[in-house]
């Protein structure tokens, strides 16, 4: 049951994946520099969301995927080399947050989330900045007394429109239980946000 479960699993993530343009994400994150003449794309994705729940996807483990989906012979070096230059990370990246967006708009379509409004998703992230600002966007005090500049972003996501709906920048003094009210300047009744626990 539990391997059924998992096959139809894969079996949608793969009709999710073959709607997405790949070379053009590949392009965009600097995976692919230029026409790739030996590594499969396709293949190398589907190779590598194949081994994703099975612990780290090692180069060998790759490459043994990959030859089960026929893909033709290719060397350990050449991958290891072309991810490394090539910003591996950042395309992966990209590819996983599309068919994660693709599984949470259908849910939100389909109304299995049991929300009657809108689906929100409210986070912030913290950016190191030179000393001189410090003023302006102070920061934590580190062990010699001395104040830093850090930079809270606050950001409130439309998950249903995947667009960003409320923005604020404070210095990190300004924590995320301080920032919690401002997004009921957008909220209206039935609406869900999702946080995580800085909020509380």
């Amino acid at each position: 049951r539990t391997a059924e479960v998992l096959e139809h699993r894969l079996q949608a993530k793969v009709a999710a994946l073959e709607q997405l343009d790949l070379m053009a994400m590949a392009r965009q994150t600097g995976f692919v520099r230029r026409d790739l003449r030996k590594l499969d794309l396709d293949v190398l994705v589907k190779a590598w969301l194949g081994l994703a729940g099975n612990g780290v996807p090692t180069l060998e483990r790759m490459l043994g995927a990959m030859a089960l989906l026929g893909h033709e012979p290719y060397t350990k070096q050449a991958l290891s080399k072309h991810m490394r230059k090539s910003g591996g990370g950042q395309f992966f990246s990209t590819v996983l947050m599309s068919l994660l967006w693709s599984d949470a708009h259908q849910a939100i379509r389909e109304g299995r989330l049991g929300v009657s409004g809108r689906i929100w998703v409210d986070d912030s992230s913290t950016i190191a900045l030179p000393d001189r600002f410090a003023a302006d966007f102070p920061g934590c005090v580190n062990q010699s007394r001395r104040t830093l500049s850090q930079l809270k972003l606050q950001c409130v996501f439309d998950l249903d429109k995947l667009e960003l709906a409320q923005f604020s920048l404070s210095g990190f003094t300004r924590n995320d239980q301080a920032a919690a009210g401002d997004f009921l300047a957008i909220a209206k009744a039935g609406d869900l946000v999702l946080r995580d626990l800085g909020y509380f």
